[in-house]
């Protein structure tokens, strides 16, 4: 078996139990509390596992629980467990004055109206060219010509 670094082994272990507490969060009842008490000892037993080999073995034994989870699980409760987090803060930077300041552009007129304002006359001259050429809403000209 090829040697794989510890720094490797451990970011996948923790890949591993964070899919698996999700997962085991979406249970139900007594069952979610069951399946979250047994994933925290079995993690904290395999700390103090050393060997690549049983690191691995062990490895393999979460990825197998999680692949069971994932089909027991109906996909609507992973669509309600990504709703239940929290939503990430965005926000929004302009730069106003030569100073980066916290805020929102300022939007010249309504732009989201279907207006003829805010259209480029050239952008509008080379669509309606290119709908032409390529004959949209039309039959195309039959080919008289063979090229070979």
């Amino acid at each position: 078996m090829a040697s794989l670094s510890a720094e490797f082994l451990r970011s996948r272990s923790l890949s591993l139990y964070r899919q698996l507490r999700e997962l085991c969060l979406l249970l139900q009842g007594d069952q979610q509390a069951s399946a979250l008490v047994q994933l925290r000892l079995a993690f904290e037993s395999n700390k103090a596992l050393s060997g690549q080999d049983a690191i691995v073995k062990a490895q393999r034994e979460a990825e197998q629980k999680v692949q069971y989870l994932r089909m027991i699980t109906p996909r609507h409760m992973w669509r309600h467990a990504k709703e239940r987090e929290p939503p990430k803060e965005v926000r929004s930077f302009v730069l106003r004055e030569g100073e980066l300041v916290s805020g929102e552009a300022d939007v010249v007129g309504n732009r989201s109206k279907r207006n003829e304002d805010w259209r480029d006359p050239d952008a509008l001259r080379r669509h309606e060219s290119l709908l032409r050429r390529q004959y949209f809403g039309q039959t195309p000209p039959r080919k008289t010509e063979r090229f070979f």
